[in-house]
């Protein structure tokens, strides 16, 4: 087949080279693609494919199902991603200034009126705000490289309070609500997200770990 067609698209919801990893592996998986790579500085995705066999709009369902998104089929791509952007920006300074308001009591009372009464509960109360409103986002989008956890999900009765799941960041304890089915996803879908989060996770660990093993000491302190 030589009806090959070259396109950059906008991502969305790019935080890390992780998830970069991410996008470019899951395009990679499909079929009709030739060539993707991801440019993380410019959260940008440039794709070579055939136009008989997929379309930038299922190039973005599959991107979607692993937690990303692409813009795609709009005048202006360029400034669809800038006002998401900017409205991201303005969404996490919101957190930010939120969650310093709160940070600034909850110091106190830990720090310098620890003796007050009830004084633990309201440091709770404070902390769980400050996680759940305005860290929401943060740990929401971090349970997508928490395989065990989302496994315990999957699994989950409705309405049940489950056990503690141990997690690479944490432990987690959690309730499903509600259960919704999604037509769109398949099997080979998933299959990619998995292969993708798991090349993404081996990359972020790798070079720690060669560190580790290396046992590199910085000696320049001593000769320079």
């Amino acid at each position: 087949m030589k009806d090959l067609e070259t396109i950059i698209l906008p991502v969305l919801e790019m935080s890390c080279a992780v998830c970069a990893n991410n996008v470019e592996n899951t395009v990679k998986g499909l079929p009709g693609v030739e060539e993707a790579s991801v440019n993380f500085a410019a959260n940008t995705l440039s794709v070579k494919y055939h136009p008989s066999l997929i379309t930038p709009q299922k190039m973005r369902e599959a991107v979607q199902e692993a937690g990303y998104d692409l813009v795609v089929e709009v005048e202006d791509p360029t400034a669809v991603q800038e006002e998401m952007a900017r409205e991201h920006y303005r969404k996490l300074r919101r957190n930010t200034i939120g969650a310093w308001v709160l940070s600034i009591p909850l110091a106190l009372l830990g720090m310098v009126f620890m003796h007050t009464p009830g004084g633990n509960w309201i440091m709770m109360a404070l902390a769980l705000v400050i996680m759940i409103v305005f860290g929401q986002s943060f740990y929401v989008n971090g349970v997508g490289m928490e395989p065990r956890l989302v496994g315990a999900i999957a699994s989950a009765e409705k309405g049940a309070l489950s056990a503690p799941v141990k997690g690479l960041s944490g432990v987690y304890v959690f309730e499903v609500g509600d259960v919704k089915t999604d037509d769109k996803q398949t099997a080979e879908g998933e299959k990619v997200r998995a292969q993708a989060m798991a090349e993404g996770m081996a990359q972020q660990f790798a070079i720690p770990a060669i560190q580790q093993m290396a046992k590199i000491q910085d000696l320049r302190g001593k000769y320079f």
